[in-house]
This record gives structure tokens, C-alpha cells and sequence, in this order.
């Protein structure tokens, strides 16, 4: 499946709405903590950004939740990596991938998944993902050079050449 893209598509309208909300003012008089209160302009942009936030948030569960019930209802036994995604956006340090990783949220899918699988009655095995997309699925040979994520095709000396994702379906 495609990755949606949900933050990606709305991005330009968060930022305009929190760019907004940066140059609303306070409205000066500190509350009992001692914190500027608000003013309302500044609250109903704050409002704005919340729905906004929220609206991405919830359009992500409800792909998660369909395409679980999608998996459930059409495979008895689901294979899927056991990937750390947590150490992907750590090993990223600030960089790249960060942002992608976080919208397509694997995490809140895999539990959404495990959950419906588990109601259903089916299986979902969680596989290592070493070397699934360098392996070759015909011969079984590792590459003498790591393929990085740009590298989309998987080709290999025994004549194997096939899409990388492909070739790591295959391997699990």
C-alpha cells in the first residue's frame, strides 16, 4: 500500500495557521501562575491549530483501522517486520527520514493490526527485519555493498532484478 502522506498533504496549511498563531499577542495580565493570559484571537487561532492537528491525527487512525480490517478480513496469517522505530528516528539524528517516519505512524498500525487480528481469530508474526531488502529471495546472497535507501531495484549476479520491496516480501 501507498503511504497516504497525511501530514505531508496538510503541511502547508499547519504552518500557515501556526506561523498565525505565532504573531497573535497575549493579552499582557499574568493568571495566578504568573503566565500571560490569552487573548481571544490568540485562543480561537490556537483552537484552529488544535482542530487542524486533530483532524490529521484522525484521518491517519481511520487508514490504519481500514486497512487493518482490510488485512484481517482477507488473510488468515499476516507477516510483517519487527522494525525499530524508535531507533530508525533516533539513528536519523534530526535528519531526513524523521518526519516521514512519524506520519505513516507503524507503530499505532501494528497495535491497530495485532488488536484486530487477535478479535478475528488470526495470526500476525512479527519477523526480524535483517537483511530482508538486501538479501537476494532467489539465490539468498548478500551484497558485497549495502544498498541505501535510494536504491529502489534489487539486482543481484544470479539475474534477479526486481522492485527492492518486492524483494524483501519475498524474503519475510
Amino acid at each position: 500500500l501507498d503511504n497516504p502522506r497525511f501530514l505531508q498533504k496538510n503541511l502547508r496549511n499547519l504552518k500557515l495557521e501556526q506561523r498565525k498563531l505565532s504573531k497573535k499577542k497575549y493579552k499582557g495580565q499574568l493568571n495566578k501562575q504568573g503566565i500571560p493570559s490569552e487573548g481571544k484571537n490568540r485562543e480561537k487561532q490556537r483552537v484552529r491549530v488544535a482542530k487542524l492537528h486533530r483532524k490529521i491525527s484522525r484521518t491517519r487512525e481511520d487508514f490504519h483501522f481500514k486497512t487493518a480490517h482490510y488485512l484481517v478480513s482477507n488473510y488468515d496469517k499476516i507477516i510483517i517486520e519487527d522494525l525499530d522505530i524508535q531507533g530508525m528516528i533516533d539513528n536519523e539524528g534530526g535528519r531526513g527520514l524523521n518526519k516521514s517516519i512519524y506520519d505513516v505512524g507503524w507503530a499505532s498500525f501494528v497495535q491497530i493490526l495485532i488488536f484486530k487480528a487477535e478479535k478475528a481469530g488470526k495470526e500476525v508474526v512479527m519477523v526480524d527485519p535483517k537483511n530482508t531488502s538486501q538479501m537476494c529471495s532467489e539465490c539468498g546472497k548478500l551484497p558485497e555493498v549495502r544498498k541505501t535507501l535510494r536504491n529502489r531495484i534489487h539486482k543481484c549476479d544470479c539475474g534477479t532484478e526486481l522492485d527492492r520491496d518486492h524483494n524483501a516480501a519475498k524474503n519475510i
